[in-house]
């Protein structure tokens, strides 16, 4: 097992890949880039959405794409932004990563501007007819959302605080209960980021820093780690036809040349694992009937 180069396309820093089924393309954010890629593996050819603002993560809809830039969220349709929601970050602070649960509803993490920053962090769970509700106050930095297969199960990165905790999540209502940190990532390893969730419930976890993605079960036992090419993972997802693909971006910094670090860092790179993954549930949110730039 390998992992390969995806595209062309060198960010700043890659965040947030997901695998859209419907168009089976990599879509996928340079947060400090301002931009939306979506790329055809098959091909490497990608195109960008120039959001102005950072974009900070993007999950496909049946009618497009729904992304957080800045303090909020966006439906991205066409080529064009709509502001869907109000600002969800405090004060000093931006969205970060984000997830969708198993029914639909879309679920936001908060950070301060930049990782040295002290925390702003929140989860936030955003609807379109009932607006948003907070879930989790006071997270150093949010990062790392997703659920268990049935939905029991909320997982979320505390990449300050380089946690792994799982929260109590009733599918009927949204809300989480008491948390449990599962996983302290030790000093050394690098710090926890993105995560995705594979078909047997373990949890695979970006060490950025580390250069690897290591696989948990849902106990917080380490089964395994896949070394990437650089250290600085950021994000993975499962993808390909068959959902026998681990997807991982990388990221170099917001004021970082190409030429200053290894020409690797900031590409995308995937690997056959042979372990099948599960796709992100799609949001329950109506297309923008309404077209604006932020």
């Amino acid at each position: 097992m390998s992992f390969e180069v995806v595209g062309e396309v060198r960010a700043h820093l890659g965040e947030s890949p997901r695998w859209d089924a419907a168009r089976q393309r990599l879509v996928w954010v340079d947060l400090w880039g301002n931009a939306i890629h979506s790329t055809d593996p098959t091909t490497g050819v990608t195109t960008t959405i120039d959001t102005v603002d950072p974009a900070t993560s993007v999950t496909p809809t049946t009618w497009g794409h729904l992304a957080t830039i800045g303090d909020r969220l966006y439906a991205v349709s066409d080529g064009e932004v709509l502001a869907v929601s109000e600002a969800l970050a405090r004060p000093g602070g931006r969205c970060n990563d984000s997830g969708v649960d198993p029914r639909g509803r879309v679920v936001v993490g908060t950070m301060a501007w930049t990782a040295a920053d002290p925390g702003l962090g929140d989860l936030w769970s955003v609807d379109p007819r009932s607006g948003r509700r907070l879930l989790v106050a006071d997270v150093g930095l949010a990062n790392g959302i997703a659920w268990s297969a049935d939905g029991a199960t909320l997982w979320l990165v505390d990449t300050r605080a380089r946690t792994l905790t799982a929260y109590p999540h009733d599918l009927e209502s949204g809300t989480v209960g008491e948390p449990t940190v599962v996983v302290d990532v030790p000093e050394g390893d690098g710090v926890p980021d993105g995560i995705a969730i594979d078909a047997a419930d373990h949890v695979w976890v970006c060490l950025h820093g580390g250069g690897v993605v290591r696989r948990y079960r849902p106990d917080g036992t380490a089964v395994g780690d896949l070394e990437v090419p650089v250290a600085g993972v950021t994000a993975c997802a499962f993808g390909g036809p068959d959902l026998d693909q681990l997807f991982v971006t990388t990221g170099r910094g917001p004021r970082v040349s190409a030429g200053e670090v290894d020409p690797l860092t900031g590409r995308v790179f995937v690997a056959q694992i042979g372990t099948r993954g599960r796709l992100v549930a799609t949001a329950d949110w109506p297309a923008p009937s309404v077209r604006s730039t932020p």
